[in-house]
């Protein structure tokens, strides 16, 4: 799934679900994704532990309005919480 940005660490109180928040600085990413691949290298292994973000915006049909929509996550680490449209 390509278009999402990605932040590594994404701070209470950012507004980062809001539709209007400034991604710009947030890295382009494709899924799937994992942000600690390159923490299996490190010795000592240090594993990033922290809360991440992704955003993408997502087209939205007027002929849909009404209906049911499933967004289908896998491979969610821990705790995902999912904001759409704000």
């Amino acid at each position: 799934n390509e278009g999402w940005r990605f932040s590594p660490i994404v701070a209470k109180g950012t507004d980062s679900e809001q539709p209007a928040f400034d991604d710009r600085n947030w890295k382009p990413v494709n899924l799937p994704h994992t942000w600690n691949s390159s923490d299996l290298e490190d010795e000592p292994l240090d594993w990033l532990q922290t809360v991440g973000g992704y955003r993408k915006t997502l087209p939205t049909d007027p002929n849909l309005k009404g209906k049911r929509i499933f967004l289908h996550f896998e491979g969610v680490g821990q705790i995902a919480d999912v904001y759409v449209n704000g």
